[in-house]
C-alpha cells in the first residue's frame, strides 16, 4: 500500500519471519523500547496494536509522529493508562476497532487478492483435534491452526 511497515515482536526468532512477510523493519520489543525506537526512525503515522495485553501501549504513543493514530483491536479489558501529555502536545489520536465485519472481511480478501498475499497456516489433522487445540491454547501455533479431512 505504500507504506514503510515496522512489525513489532517479542524476541528476535520473530525478525526473519516478519521481514518475509514484508516488513522493511523489525523492532524487539523484549530488547528495546519499541515506542522509543520508532520515534528514531521519524515516528509512525499508524500504530496497529494486535496484541492480546494492553501492557505496552503507553510506551508505543512515544513511538508516534505528530497527527499519529494508535488504533488498536486486540486488548485484555484492563484500563488504559496512557501519557496525557505526549497526546495532546503532538495532536496524537488512539482509537478502537472492531475488526470481523462482513465489509472488513470483504476488504482484506480484495486486497489479498489484488496484492498476492496468501494465508500462513499450521495444519493437523481432523482426528488430532483435541492436540491441535492444546497447541493453540498454548500459545505454540505458527499463525492459524486448521483441521483438515482426508482426501
Amino acid at each position: 500500500m505504500g507504506y514503510e511497515t515496522v512489525a513489532i515482536g517479542r524476541g528476535a526468532d520473530k525478525r526473519q519471519t516478519a521481514l518475509d512477510l514484508g516488513a522493511h523493519h523489525y523492532i524487539d520489543g523484549s530488547a528495546e523500547e519499541a515506542g522509543r525506537a520508532l520515534r528514531a526512525m521519524g515516528g509512525a503515522r499508524l500504530i496497529l496494536f494486535t496484541a492480546a495485553s494492553s501492557k505496552p501501549l503507553a510506551g508505543l504513543v512515544d513511538g508516534l509522529a505528530p497527527h499519529g493514530r494508535l488504533t488498536v483491536v486486540g486488548f485484555d479489558g484492563s484500563p488504559l493508562q496512557l501519557p496525557l501529555d505526549k497526546l495532546v502536545m503532538h495532536a496524537r489520536h488512539v482509537t478502537g476497532h472492531v475488526t470481523g465485519s462482513p465489509v472488513d472481511t470483504e476488504q482484506a480478501m480484495r486486497f489479498a487478492l489484488a496484492s498476492g498475499v496468501r494465508p500462513q497456516v499450521q495444519s493437523a489433522p481432523l482426528e488430532q483435534a483435541a492436540d491441535a487445540l492444546k497447541i493453540q491454547q498454548a500459545g505454540q501455533a505458527r499463525f492459524r491452526m486448521v483441521l483438515t479431512t482426508g482426501d
